[in-house]
C-alpha cells in the first residue's frame, strides 16, 4: 500500500478531553441546535455543553453511578448527546438501544447487559416504563425530558449545577481508563442472536482521531443528523468528529422531520445510509419528468461532471433547483452502512456534492475505511484508517486489528473467540486493497442481510423465531421485493408441518396469522413481509447447514403477510 499524506489532528486520549478541547477552542460556536414545538430554534455553544455534562455527570455521581452500565434510548436529541458524554465521563458504562425496539426486546437487551439504571427522553417514557417493569431486575429510572419542549432532565441538571456551584468536584477528580469498556452497543452476530460490542474509550477516539485525518470539515460547517445516535456509525463519524472541528449539528428527531430541517438549517455535509442517497437522486429524478426536463437534467449533470475535471465546480449555478432538496449549500456526503451503486456518486459529483463512500463494522468502532474529500475512487470504500491494520485472508477474507478494534462481545467467550483468527477480527467481508491503497469490497462472508437502509439483519434470529411455531419444520429469510418507499423487505421460506395443515390454502391462512403474531413482537425491520411454502425439506450440507446461495430463484410466487 502507498504511503499516504494525513490531515494533522490534535492529540486527545479520551472523550472528556474532546469535549473540553472544543470547549476552549469554540466557546461560542453552536454545538447543538433542536426545533421546540413553536418552531423555535434552541441553541447549544460548545462551553454550554461542557458545563452541562459537568453538572449531569455530577448528578450522576451522587446518584451512586460511578461504574454503572446505564441503557440510554431515545430520538436524537441534546438530551441523548448530553446523557451519553456524562455517563462515558464519570467512568460508567453507556449502553445505546434501538428507539425502534419494542418493550420486550428493550427489556431483553436491559436484562443482558445487567443494566443498573435507564435513561430515557420524554418521547419514551411509556416505552421506557414497560420494558424496565419486564426486565426482571431493579432499574433506576432517568427521564432525560427535551430540550425543545423546555423540560431538559428537569430534576437531575438543576441539582448538579447547583452542587458544581457549591463546590463539588467530584467529576472533575474522576480517572478515566481509556482500556475500559465504556459503551457497549448491540449488534448482529454470527450466532443470529443480537451481541453486545465492548468498547473502550481508546477504541472510540482511535476512530474519531484516525477518521479526521482523513475527511476534514471545518468549525464554520453544518450538519443535519438524521441517522439514529444508537448506531456507532452516526456518533463516532457524525458527532464526534464533528465535535472535534467545531462544527454545529442540528439534531433531526426523524425522517419525517428532515425536509424541514434541511430547508432551515442549510446542511454544509451530512452523514446518511445508501437508502437517503438514493431516494433524493429519485425524487429529484422524478420531479423532472413530472416537469418534462428530464433530459435537461441529465445534460446538466454530464456537463457539470466534465466540468469538475476540468477544475471548474459549476453544479450550485447549473443545478441550483435540485441542489434546494437539500437546502442549496450540502457539499458533502459520508455514506456508509450499505454497498452503494457508483452511479448515485457521479449523479451527485454532478450536483456539485461530493459523495465519500465508507466502510466500517460495529465491532471496529466502526470505521475500517473511507475515501476522502480530494482523493476518492467511486468503487471503493476508501483507504484504511491509520489506528489499524488491514490484510486479505483466505478466500479474500477482510481482516483488522488495532486500537478501534472491540475487546470483544459481551458475557460471550466463544463468539468472541470465534471472531478472532491469531489476533484479527473476521469482519465477514470479502474485498481487496489495489495498488493505489484503496480498499474494494466484493462480497459479504457472513449470512448477515444489509437492508438498503442500512440496518444488519442475522436471518437465524429471525428464523428461531419462526421455528417456535408447531405448524413450521424449517424456516429460511431472505432479503425480498423492495416496498414503495424504497426499502428492501425480508421474506420467508418455509416448510410447513403439512400433517397439521389442511392442505395447500389452509396452510397459507394458518401461516399467514403466525407470521402476524410473530412480526408484532419485533422491531419494524425485522418483519418479515412475505412468505411462501415448500413442499419439500430445504437441501443441506454434509453439515445439515442449509444451502442459501440455492434458495435464491425461490422469490417467485410470494404471499404478502
Amino acid at each position: 500500500m502507498k504511503n499516504i499524506l494525513l490531515n494533522e489532528v490534535d492529540a486527545f486520549v479520551d472523550l472528556r478531553f474532546l469535549l473540553e478541547r472544543s470547549a476552549e477552542r469554540f466557546p461560542h460556536h453552536t454545538a447543538f441546535m433542536e426545533l421546540a414545538r413553536a418552531d423555535t430554534v434552541r441553541r447549544v455553544s460548545y462551553v454550554e455543553f461542557k458545563d452541562d455534562v459537568h453538572a449531569l455527570g455530577t448528578a450522576f455521581l451522587m446518584q451512586g453511578l460511578k461504574g454503572a452500565r446505564i441503557a440510554l434510548v431515545g430520538e436524537n436529541s441534546y438530551a441523548w448527546i448530553l446523557a451519553y458524554f456524562s455517563i462515558v465521563n464519570i467512568g460508567a458504562t453507556v449502553i445505546p438501544l434501538d428507539k425502534e425496539l419494542t418493550p420486550s426486546e428493550l427489556a431483553e437487551q436491559i436484562g443482558r447487559a445487567k443494566v443498573d439504571a435507564l435513561c430515557h427522553t420524554a418521547l419514551y417514557s411509556t416505552e421506557a416504563r414497560e420494558a424496565i417493569g419486564r426486565c426482571g431486575r431493579e432499574v433506576l429510572h432517568i427521564n432525560l425530558g427535551s430540550m425543545a419542549n423546555g423540560g431538559l432532565a428537569e430534576e437531575l441538571l438543576p441539582l448538579g449545577r447547583a452542587e458544581v456551584d457549591r463546590g463539588n468536584d467530584a467529576y472533575a477528580h474522576v480517572e478515566l481508563d481509556v482500556e475500559r469498556t465504556c459503551a457497549i452497543p448491540f449488534t448482529s452476530g454470527t450466532t443470529g442472536k443480537s451481541k453486545g460490542v465492548m468498547l473502550s474509550q481508546k477504541n472510540l477516539v482511535a476512530d474519531v482521531r484516525s477518521a479526521c485525518e482523513l475527511v476534514s470539515w471545518t468549525s464554520r460547517d453544518t450538519l443535519v443528523s438524521v441517522l439514529p445516535l444508537h448506531h456507532a456509525y452516526e456518533s463516532t463519524c457524525e458527532v464526534f468528529s464533528s465535535i472535534y472541528y467545531g462544527s454545529a449539528i442540528a439534531l433531526c428527531p426523524g425522517a419525517k422531520s428532515l425536509p424541514r430541517y434541511l430547508s432551515l438549517f442549510s446542511p454544509t455535509l451530512m452523514v446518511l445510509v445508501p437508502l437517503y442517497v438514493e431516494t433524493f437522486c429519485n425524487r429529484i429524478k422524478r420531479a423532472a419528468e413530472e416537469r418534462g426536463s428530464i433530459r435537461a437534467l441529465n445534460q446538466a449533470v454530464l456537463l457539470s461532471c466534465a466540468l469538475r475535471r476540468l477544475g471548474m465546480d459549476m453544479g450550485a449555478r447549473l443545478l441550483s433547483e435540485p441542489r434546494a432538496v437539500f437546502g442549496g449549500s450540502l457539499r458533502t456526503i459520508i455514506c456508509g452502512g450499505a454497498p452503494l451503486d457508483p452511479s448515485y456518486i457521479r449523479f451527485f459529483r454532478g450536483l456539485g456534492i461530493d459523495v465519500l463512500q465508507g466502510y466500517g463494522i460495529t465491532e471496529c468502532s466502526p470505521l475500517i475505511a473511507v475515501n476522502r474529500n480530494n482523493l476518492h475512487k467511486d468503487a471503493s470504500v476508501g483507504q484504511v484508517v491509520s489506528c489499524c491494520d488491514l490484510k486479505i485472508g483466505e478466500g479474500g477474507s477482510v481482516l483488522v486489528r488495532g486500537d478501534n478494534v472491540m475487546s470483544g462481545y459481551l458475557d460471550d467467550p466463544e463468539a468472541t473467540a470465534a471472531a478472532f483468527s491469531d489476533g484479527w477480527f473476521i469482519t465477514g467481508d470479502l474485498g481487496y486493497v489495489g495498488d493505489d491503497g484503496f480498499l474494494r469490497l466484493s462480497g459479504r462472508g457472513k449470512d448477515v442481510i444489509v437492508l438498503s437502509n442500512g440496518k444488519n439483519i442475522m436471518p437465524q434470529e429471525i428464523e428461531a423465531r419462526l421455528a417456535q411455531s408447531p405448524l413450521i419444520v424449517e424456516a429460511v429469510v431472505v432479503c425480498g421485493a423492495t416496498d414503495k418507499g424504497g426499502v428492501r423487505n425480508l421474506a420467508a421460506l418455509i416448510y410447513p408441518d403439512w400433517e397439521r395443515l389442511d392442505g395447500e390454502e389452509d396452510a397459507y391462512r394458518c401461516l399467514k396469522r403466525e407470521i402476524s403474531r410473530m412480526n408484532r413482537e419485533l422491531v419494524y425491520y425485522k418483519r418479515i413481509a412475505q412468505f411462501v411454502l415448500r413442499a419439500t425439506p430445504f437441501e443441506k450440507t454434509t453439515t445439515k447447514k442449509v444451502k442459501r446461495f440455492m434458495l435464491s430463484e425461490a422469490l417467485e410466487g410470494m404471499t404478502n403477510v
